[in-house]
């Protein structure tokens, strides 16, 4: 019918919601209802519920510094994960001050980390040691369709460490780039094998003279250029400040705290201007700052059922003018839902007693939809998934101190034998040209 408002597709999904809400509070539904909303779920399932290795790259912003990690898609890695987003910067920072100081050899001018999963904290050693190497020729390749990269990325001449990701922080990372000194055409490979070698590391002079350095770098808020987020790092310990252009601090996150999501932002335009905020969270709260006026809203995160908090994930609604924090459990699932009023300034909890494989759905399909704009996570560096790295075993008397594209001794031989060929060849026919001249006659 001509000037019939449309349905609100967002406004029927939150009543669907409410009334599965409803059903399920009355005891002799829920159990029916429950099964139904699984057989649904079933047919129309959009992600695997199985196990699967998955990796991430990380990539500080001048490419000195380049992690992949390796996991499974259920792991309890994204406190690691996010810690290495935070630290690749300065882990860039200091590889190029050692190379600086002649510590380690300009050479080779990148940093490649390789990091697979570990099972406990006590057992990074368990499996395998950390390997510290180098290469000639190093490159990155990724099946990424957010960037559309799918050709190998060159990294050329580069140091190596293979690890665990339960080393994945400031402190053994530091141990193992100063273990790197040792390397050199005779020894083209170390082996950390328990904790008693890393700590005879961080014991040495040089590694308590750059343990006592600080590090500091920035990073902006992509458009939101009036503020940005301040990192320093300091005997182990990564504070971050968000300040404005005049560098006046707005706020400091907590110098424990150990996020479990990248802090992400997201500018709300409306006719009254724009309004800033920036949330980020730990596994057991999410917090959210208006940057304006530098207010900060707090809510308390339960413990999932699984155990375990995976990711925390910030939205926008407009229809409902409130920022949505999802909490999700291993393989995507949601395991509480939180909307913080921005007009209101309060938090509430939505949908508790929804089936959370029905939210996660639901959810899915509400984003897919752009019915919520996911918040624009603030990295100094890039992120790929689906990716490694390969690289070339270095050659017999290859190694920092000597050129990375030096020749082995057989090719060295062969072409000296063609230099002398070559040589005596010229030789010969000057003196044929010799004979055979007129003034020879």
């Amino acid at each position: 019918m001509i000037g019939q408002k449309k349905p609100d597709r967002n406004l029927a999904f939150f009543q669907i919601l409410k009334k599965a809400q409803f059903i399920t509070m009355n005891t002799k539904l829920q159990l029916p209802v429950f099964f139904l909303l699984l057989l649904i779920h079933i047919f129309s399932v959009h992600r695997t519920l199985a196990t699967v290795p998955v990796s991430t790259a990380i990539q500080s912003a001048d490419t000195t510094v380049t992690l992949v990690m390796h996991f499974e898609d259920a792991s309890n890695i994204s406190t690691i994960r996010t810690e290495a987003e935070r630290i690749v910067p300065g882990i860039a920072l200091i590889f190029q001050a050692l190379q600086k100081d002649g510590i380690l050899h300009e050479d080779y001018s990148r940093l490649i980390i390789v990091a697979r999963k570990h099972y406990t904290e006590g057992s990074r050693f368990e499996h395998y040691p950390s390997i510290i190497t180098f290469s000639p020729k190093g490159s990155l390749i990724c099946n990424n369709p957010d960037v559309q990269q799918f050709e190998p990325i060159l990294l050329g001449p580069a140091y190596i460490i293979q690890t665990s990701t339960g080393l994945l922080n400031w402190a053994d990372l530091l141990a193992m780039i100063i273990k790197m000194q040792e390397l050199s055409s005779d020894i083209q490979s170390l082996n950390i094998t328990d904790e008693a070698i890393l700590q005879s590391i961080k014991e040495t002079e040089l590694y308590v003279n750059i343990l006592n350095k600080e590090f500091v770098w920035e990073e902006t808020l992509g458009a939101a250029e009036t503020f940005s987020i301040k990192n320093r790092i300091y005997r182990t310990q990564l504070q971050s400040q968000i300040i404005d252009k005049e560098q006046n601090i707005i706020a400091q996150m907590p110098e424990r705290f150990r996020p479990i999501a990248t802090p992400a932002f997201h500018i709300l335009r409306n006719s009254g201007g724009t309004k800033t905020y920036l949330g980020w969270s730990s596994a057991q709260e999410a917090s959210l700052i208006h940057l304006e006026t530098g207010r900060i809203s707090q809510i308390e995160l339960p413990m999932p059922a699984g155990g375990q908090v995976h990711d925390v994930q910030f939205y926008y609604s407009e229809s409902l003018a409130s920022i949505v924090v999802l909490v999700r459990e291993a393989l995507g699932q949601i395991a509480s839902m939180w909307a913080y009023n921005v007009q209101k300034e309060e938090w509430s909890r939505m949908f508790q007693q929804v089936p959370r494989h029905v939210l996660s759905d639901s959810i899915f399909v509400w984003q897919m939809e752009e019915k919520i704009k996911r918040f624009v996570p603030i990295r100094g560096v890039t992120v790929m998934r689906n990716a490694d790295i390969i690289f070339e075993e270095p050659l017999a008397g290859q190694g920092p101190g000597s050129s990375p594209f030096q020749l082995p001794v057989s090719a060295i031989v062969v072409l000296a034998l063609v230099f002398v060929f070559i040589l005596i060849l010229r030789i010969w026919r000057r003196i044929a040209h010799q004979k055979n001249s007129p003034d020879s006659k």
